[in-house]
């Protein structure tokens, strides 16, 4: 398979591009990679799409195979950072994880965009554009009729175990921004070879058509700035074609402009066959404006057969015996004019021919047909408990013996059975049983009459029947087609009397109360036993309880006994008052015109009693809760409840109503801060209060509910009017606002010039210099920094960085490096002797320098202590044997002066004492 994917570029370069291409083009790639490379990992990451760069050949082909296919041979020529494996946690693409190659950058690093960075709107929108200095590809340059750059190679061989391949892909590109419909028509092909296919045939078409997939194929249907739709209709019939394109413009996963919705590239193969795929991208006219391809993983894959079971209800994978038949679906990828004949396996407990009517180890899917169904029906049998019918799929086309490729299995149940364990059996009138039956499992449950019962819809209910009932319980299996079953039990009625122990009462601390039982139809052979609150207990009808306290409080129950039936019995309950308690309410600070609720709370709680409240300008009411509405200051004042009941002495409570002073806000003062700093609201409020709501609102939807609320790691969206909104309950809001201004972080010095400096060791340096205002320097990038400059030292040789940053409106910019390099130079070998002997006696009679492989004496001039020139040399006369003027000089210290050249140009000047000793 051939993928290619042409780019004609328009030559449009930023003033940093322009700086790039005025440069050697070698050597701008060699250190533009070796920087990326030793800053960043290959692991790259940005929102919801994560890029893994610099892989292997062999890995890219391994994640694209999938199903039925297997992969060798496997080869890449394309520059690391522009291919890579990608994972989706949310995005707009389509696809979930894959392989990207790309004519750029494949994975973002800082803001240096990859295929996974934000796109912005159109003349400011991010792009992935990136010279990776690759050669074209020539496979590529006569279809895009240019010479091509940036190449990204990938082949592999294949071997199908099915009759045909498919993969799925998302093509996108930065040419969608201006370009589309242009004369740069953007295009990417698919191409196989191999076996019963003709040369190299493109696989990437738009569906149902023989156009290939193209910026100028797919796209929005509206002519970019820089084309001509007739441009996109000479692509071909119906061209272009909206319907698979994507508007990414406001993307915030993808850097592309645009991209195509998920299309499926597809091509019949011979089963077992090697064919070879070409997958190549390249840029095409210039380095700029990238494209790239996302191929999803595990989708090259040969056609697919699969297995699928469903059971008698859709979609459980059960059936039961002797009820409806399940089903096992057998299913190809697409339809073929030919019959498709699947064989399979049969596995599992279940018994051919015995739990099931018998089938084959085979079926058919007919010509022009993707799906058959085989129907498994189950035989009714002695119960026996679950089976399970599974079948294994074998690959009809397995290279190498028995293959399956999927399985599916069915439940066979045993048919359902009911029977009621409960006997027939009498009870008392108002008697209870509880029925009891014993049924197979996943049965509904309906019981006739319902009258009496707890439950109508469960297996196991409780009985009250009015009078002699023959209940009915009936299970049916819904969806599986298997026929009702049935049991019965009758429940005879013995009559049983009624009590009724009197309604609750309640009273005060002190009195008397008595208690009555009332029995239907009466007898003088019923036996009566009351019980209740502090052990008390009576064997009368109507017993006296006497000057009733709190101890006293609480549930007294009237048993009743009748002579062979059970035991009836029936409850009130005595309540006793404590002295009430009322609660007015808080007091409450008001604004003038809102409405007042007046809540009186009584204790203990009772519907009996009756509430009296009075207050400012004439009010009063007898209710419990009171609305005033529309409040003025005449309303302003005590509001006094009484509160009476249950023959209790009246109580009463009070609450203020006063109005609200008017609120004083401060919402702080205006701001300015940096890019990235963070700033905190402080505003006051007057008078102080817990019960003020405010609300922030401000540039880029921001709100909060919180009276200070932070703003982290500010940026130029932080900036603008902050109001602030505060309000008392029940009052009009109060408005004010805080401006914030959010300063630019100044561009980084340019250094450009400045690095590397380079000096001999021990050469005296100059101080660093750089023309910005208020420049910060700093010997590393941990320390703090300073306005005086350094002064680098040349003591010992190496490669040493020195940063420096500058302040802009007390902004600091990102720090830039020089470089400054302490070299040994040709002068480390220099040896200027300090005395000699000029004695005759063959040792040291001469002063000279002397000579390296790597310098040579210019000239040197030697004075005595007066300042007299004694001797002076040349090339050719460079020793002094003491004498001036043919005469030996005296003993003592001689002063020198000399010049040396070096092999590399440079000259080094020296001047010191020599002492001459006879």
């Amino acid at each position: 398979m051939r993928m290619f994917f042409i780019i004609k570029r328009k030559i449009q370069v930023s003033l940093a591009e322009a700086f790039v291409f005025a440069k050697p083009y070698h050597t701008y790639v060699s250190v533009l990679f070796t920087l990326l490379f030793a800053m960043f990992s290959a692991h790259v990451s940005y929102a919801q799409i994560n890029v893994v760069s610099a892989q292997t050949a062999t890995v890219l082909a391994q994640k694209l195979a999938g199903q039925g296919i297997t992969v060798s041979n496997a080869s890449l020529t394309c520059p690391a950072i522009a291919n890579g494996i990608f994972t989706v946690t949310s995005s707009n693409l389509g696809l979930d994880s894959g392989i990207i190659l790309t004519t750029g950058r494949a994975g973002t690093i800082g803001n240096n965009y990859g295929c996974n960075g934000p796109q912005v709107t159109a003349g400011n929108n991010a792009n992935a554009s990136v010279n990776n200095g690759a050669a074209g590809d020539v496979l590529l340059n006569g279809l895009a009729n240019a010479t091509t750059h940036d190449a990204c190679h990938l082949e592999f061989d294949i071997v199908p175990k099915g009759d045909s391949i498919s993969f799925n892909y998302v093509f996108g590109s930065e040419e969608y921004w201006k370009s589309a419909c242009g004369i740069y028509n953007d295009a990417f092909g698919f191409f196989i070879s191999g076996p019963n296919i003709v040369g190299t045939q493109n696989m990437a078409l738009v569906p149902g058509t023989n156009i290939p997939v193209a910026v100028n194929s797919v796209n929005s249907g509206v002519a970019g700035i820089q084309g001509n739709i007739a441009n996109c209709y000479a692509m071909g019939p119906g061209s272009p074609f909206p319907a698979y394109y994507i508007d990414n413009a406001a993307g915030t996963t993808v850097t592309y402009y645009g991209f195509t919705k998920v299309l499926s590239a597809a091509h019949a193969v011979t089963p077992c066959s090697t064919y070879h795929l070409i997958m190549t991208i390249a840029d095409a006219g210039n380095y700029l404006y990238d494209s790239g391809v996302f191929i999803e993983a595990g989708s090259l894959k040969t056609g697919d057969f699969h297995i699928t079971a469903t059971g008698a209800n859709v979609p459980d994978t059960f059936i039961v015996k002797g009820c409806d038949p399940g089903h096992f679906t057998f299913t190809r990828s697409q339809k073929r004019n030919t019959p498709q004949t699947l064989k399979f396996l049969i596995d599992g407990s279940a018994v051919n021919g015995t739990d099931y009517a018998n089938i084959a180890d085979s079926v058919v899917i007919p010509a022009n047909d993707s799906v058959v169904e085989l129907a498994i029906n189950g035989l009714p049998t002695i119960p026996a408990g679950t089976t399970i019918l599974k079948l294994l799929l074998i690959s009809p086309y397995s290279c190498n013996g028995i293959d399956i490729i999927d399985s599916a299995y069915l439940k066979i149940l045993d048919a359902p059975a009911l029977h009621i364990l409960t006997p027939d059996t009498a009870i008392c009138v108002g008697g209870s049983i509880h029925l009891q039956a014993q049924a197979s499992d996943s049965l509904s449950y309906s019981w006739l009459p319902a009258t009496g019962l707890d439950n109508a819809s469960v297996k196991d209910p409780v009985a009250t029947p009015l009078g002699n009932t023959t209940y009915t319980l009936t299970g049916t299996w819904a969806g599986v087609g298997c026929p009702p079953v049935t049991d019965s039990v009758t429940i005879s009625i013995n009559p049983l009397p009624t009590v009724t122990a009197g309604p609750d009462t309640t009273l005060c601390e002190g009195a008397s109360v008595q208690l009555h039982t009332n029995v239907t139809p009466p007898s003088a052979s019923y036996v009566y036993n009351w019980h209740g609150p502090a052990s008390y207990a009576a064997n009368i009808a109507d017993p006296l309880i006497q000057n009733f306290i709190a101890a006293d409080t609480g549930i007294y129950t009237v048993s009743v006994n009748i002579p062979g039936c059970p035991q009836v019995s029936d409850s009130l309950t005595l309540h006793m008052i404590p002295p009430i308690n009322v609660d007015a309410g808080p007091d409450q600070f008001i604004c003038t015109g809102v409405t007042v609720n007046l809540d009186a709370t009584a204790t203990p709680v009772d519907t009996g009693y009756m509430y009296q409240w009075s207050g400012p300008n004439g009010f009063s009411s007898d209710s419990a809760h009171v609305t005033i509405q529309n409040i003025t200051i005449a309303d302003t004042g005590w509001y006094t409840v009484m509160v009476s009941g249950n023959n209790c002495a009246p109580v009463s409570d009070q609450l203020y109503i006063g109005m609200m002073s008017p609120v004083i806000l401060d919402a702080g003062p205006d701001t300015a801060i940096c890019t990235g700093e963070s700033f905190s609201f402080h505003p006051s409020v007057a008078p102080g209060s817990q019960n003020y709501i405010y609300q922030w609102t401000g540039p880029s939807a921001f709100a909060s509910a919180i009276p200070g609320p932070l703003i982290s790691n500010a940026t130029a969206e932080n900036e603008g009017l902050y109001i602030l909104s505060v309000t008392y309950p029940g009052c009009i809001p109060v408005l004010d606002s805080v401006i914030v201004a959010v300063k630019p972080i100044p561009a980084a010095p340019d250094v450009t010039d400045l690095s590397p400096q380079t000096y001999c060791r021990t050469e005296q340096a100059e101080e660093l210099f750089v023309a910005e205002q208020l420049p910060l320097w700093y010997p590393d990038t941990t320390a703090k920094g300073t306005i005086v400059p350094p002064v680098p030292n040349t003591d010992a040789e190496g490669v040493f960085l020195y940063y420096v940053s500058q302040l802009v409106d007390k902004c600091e910019s990102p720090k830039s490096a020089i470089k400054v390099v302490v070299q040994k130079c040709c002068d480390d070998n220099l040896f200027v002797p300090t005395a000699f002997t000029p004695n005759g006696d063959g040792h040291n009679d001469k002063f000279h320098v002397l000579d390296g492989p790597n310098h040579r004496l210019q000239y040197m001039y030697i004075y005595n202590r007066f300042g007299q020139l004694v001797f002076s040399s040349d090339y050719y006369n460079q020793s002094w044997d003491g004498k001036y003027k043919g005469q030996d000089s005296d003993v003592g210290v001689y002063y020198y002066y000399l010049s040396v050249e070096c092999r590399d140009g440079a000259i080094i000047k020296r001047n010191g004492d020599v002492t001459l000793v006879r």
